[in-house]
Order: C-alpha cells, then structure tokens, then sequence
C-alpha cells in the first residue's frame, strides 16, 4: 500500500476561491476604464499562487514525505510505501525508502517464520532444553526437559535458580564447562545425558542445557556387550568344565586299584573337583539366562496368591536373617495380564534382595524390627524394606550388568527383574525415600 503525498486538494481549493474573491472584490472597486490594472493584478495574483505551489512541491512535500516515514519506521508499520512527490531528489529518497522497507518487511517475515518454526521444534522434539538468562536462572523450559527431568506441569521457570535442577541430578550443573556432557541413571533404570552449550541472543551470549535419554541406547549396548560376553564365557567354561570332568572320571576308574588309603584321598579329591566343576556349570547357567530371556506368555494372573507363595518361599531366609515378612493386600483380588513364572520370579528376586539389604543379626544396629512388605493394589507392586539404604553413589549403577554390593553377588539379578518388566511393559523404580525406607515399585497400565 503506498501513501500519497502530493498536493492536498484543500489548498488548491481555497487558492481558487481565493482568487475568485479577489476578482469580485477587485471589479466592484475599480472602474471599468481600468480593466487592464485588474487584469495585471489578477494575473500577480496568479504568479504568486503558482509559486506558492511549486514551493509546496518542491519543499514541504518532501520534508512531510521524510517526516511520514519517519512515522511509519517509528511505528514499525513496513507494510506502507511512499509515492513519489515528483521532485528528482526527493523522489530518491522515497524510493530508497521503498526499498528499505521492502526488505525490512522480508526480514521480518523471514525471522517470524523462523521463530514460529524454532517454536513448534521445540515443543516436539524428544530433546529438552534449559535456557538461562544473563544471570545464570532458568527463563524457559520445553515440554520434553520437564519431562526428562520430572517437573511438575506447572512448574514456571521465570528467574528460577539453576540449583533447583542441580537438586535432581548426582552433580551440579553449575560445574559444568562449555561443551561438557554428564550422564546419570535415575531409579527407573533410565539413562540421562544432559550438555552444557551456549548461543548469542542480540549480540550477547547465554547459556543453555540440552538433555536426552539414552536408555534405550545404552540398554541396547549393554545387552549386545553383556550378550557376546555370556556367550563367550559359557563357550569356554562349558568345555573346560567338560574335559576335567571325563579327565576326573578317568582317575576315579584308575583308583579303584591304588590301596585303600590313597584311594580314599583321591576320591575325595575328585569329589571336591567334580562339584566346582558342576558348581561352576551352574553358575554360568545363571548369566545365560539373562541373554536367553524368553517373550512373556500373558495370561490372566491373580497377583496375591502368587506374591503370598513368593512369602512362603522365601520365609526361612527370612528367619534366618531375623526378618519380619509382611503382606498388605486389598479385599479384591489383583488381577493383571502377565506371565506368571517371570513376575514369580521378580518378586523372589525382590524379596531376596530386601532381605540381603539387612545386616547380619549380630552385626545389626539397635532397631527393634526388620520388616519387609509386599503392598498390592489394582495398579501396583511395592516391596519395602527397612535395611540399609541406597547410597547415592550405588544408586547411579543399580540396574548395571554385573554391577553388585554384595560380596558374592554376580550383578544379574536387578539386570533379570530389569528385563523382565521391560517386555510387560511395566514402569518401575527403586529408590530409598527420606522416611529411610527402600522401596521396589511396580506399575502397570
């Protein structure tokens, strides 16, 4: 849309009846015998409005022209151009004002895009991103680092401290140089990756913090890694295990005509070998059965019968450990599609993993009871223990391959309850909460 800024029609109008006046005024004074000295004033007369008009032309519309699109720069309005006034310089001006504004608008269009775009990734994408002010606090979070990070849905990150997000991870972020990426596991078994980086916002540079999950990835590398190392292992062991056992069977054939007294020492020794040789078969075993993990068979299953078994079972251990075995069920049955040897098994492992968590019963602090409780509902599981808590340290590992506290552990047990309730697709956790309980959580949809 242009403007025009050419000669107002007010002025030629009241120029005309300017001039109209002056000739009635004009005859009605003078005689007719001096028509001629009418006729010369009127045409000064004329002379002077001419002038007056190319004055206009030439000089107050190009400085209205420039003062119009002062106005419209003023007021951010690029859509409106300027016509020209029909005077050379001015005229360029105009048209360099045209141009200006021209590219001003594509300029403006081009970044509106652009943030509309930058916008709509940021709302989508599976990566989150904290970006920060000029003082170091938090001034926008997206829907996928709220997510990442398990903040509230109305939570408001205007001037929010960064400490508030340190408080979430095993590091502080604040000791993060530029570039630097960290990962942490939480106690759902899931893996984040948060980087410290920066970007320019007007010239100035600021902050901000990518995070991602890499669960899945690391997962995927674990499991190949841990696969071809069981496979390995179990390879090697089965045939060395094999060899020394036909080996030891040859020897017991060949004492049966040594003396009786050596041959009840090398008989004796050959036992002992034999049953490492056996115990050492079973051990392997155990790591196999996280790489031959099979798919889960669902089936419509009552969860509290299968967890009161699970109690029945582990019952001695629990004597022994001076445990206290507790069960909270509600008066309807907790039905759920599952398999029901796998989740026997996760709840065996839970359970036994709560009740290795006590100190042994000469070595335990004065507390008056050892409890450890299986909770149901119709949506979830929860094994809780009153034994030793996690350390913050331990628990950044839990759910690691071959990972274990415990002096004879073998780091596949949480790796075995991890898998298992990935293919059931159950959510899970395992955390010590302030009250000081450790708590094992299952969830189902």
């Amino acid at each position: 849309m242009k403007k025009w800024v050419g000669i107002p029609l007010r002025l030629l109008l009241s120029g005309g009846a300017l001039l109209a006046l002056a000739a009635v005024v004009l005859s009605l004074i003078y005689p007719p015998v001096e028509t001629l000295g009418l006729y010369l004033l009127l045409a000064v007369e004329s002379g002077m409005f001419i002038f007056l008009c190319f004055l206009h032309a030439k000089v107050v519309l190009p400085i209205r022209a420039v003062g119009d699109g002062m106005d419209m720069l003023r007021s951010q309005d690029y859509a409106t151009t300027l016509a020209p006034v029909g005077q050379p310089d001015a005229d360029r001006v105009v048209e360099l004002y045209n141009a200006l504004m021209h590219r001003l608008k594509k300029e403006r269009l081009k970044l509106e895009e652009r943030d509309n775009f930058l916008s709509l990734v940021m709302e989508v994408t599976p990566i989150g991103f904290v970006v920060l002010d000029y003082d170091m606090r938090i001034v926008s979070v997206n829907p996928a680092a709220r997510r990442l990070l398990e903040l509230p849905d109305d939570y408001s990150p205007t001037h929010r401290p960064l400490s508030e997000l340190s408080a979430k991870m095993p590091f502080k972020l604040e000791d993060l140089s530029e570039g630097e990426s960290r990962t942490w596991r939480l106690p759902t078994a899931q893996v984040r990756r948060i980087t410290r980086m920066r970007f320019f916002d007007r010239s100035f540079s600021r902050l901000f913090f990518s995070i991602e999950s890499l669960t899945e990835e690391v997962r995927s590398a674990e499991k190949e890694a841990y696969e071809k190392l069981i496979r390995l292992i179990a390879h090697e062991v089965n045939n060395s295990t094999a060899g020394i056992i036909g080996v030891l069977n040859t020897i017991g054939d060949a004492a049966d005509d040594t003396p009786p007294a050596i041959e009840s020492d090398t008989l004796e020794a050959i036992a002992v070998c034999r049953d490492r040789c056996m115990a050492m078969n079973r051990f392997i075993t155990r790591f196999a059965e996280v790489v031959k993990l099979p798919e889960p068979t669902l089936s419509d299953v009552d969860l509290v019968p299968l967890c009161e078994r699970c109690l029945t079972l582990m019952q001695p251990m629990a004597v022994t450990a001076a445990v206290e075995l507790r069960m909270q069920k509600g008066q309807a049955p907790c039905r759920v599609r599952c398999d029901n040897e796998q989740i026997e098994q996760v709840v065996i492992n839970m359970l036994r993993n709560a009740i290795e968590s006590f100190a042994p019963v000469d070595e335990a602090q004065a507390r008056e009871t050892r409890v450890v409780s299986i909770s149901l509902d119709r949506r979830s599981l929860i094994v809780e223990d009153n034994g030793a808590p996690i350390s913050q340290e331990v628990a950044t590992r839990l759910f690691t391959p071959f990972f274990s506290t415990k002096p004879n552990g073998q780091g596949i047990g949480l790796v075995v309850i991890r898998e298992v309730l990935l293919h059931h697709g159950w959510a899970f956790s395992l955390a010590t909460d302030s009250d000081g309980w450790t708590r094992f959580r299952c969830s189902w949809s």
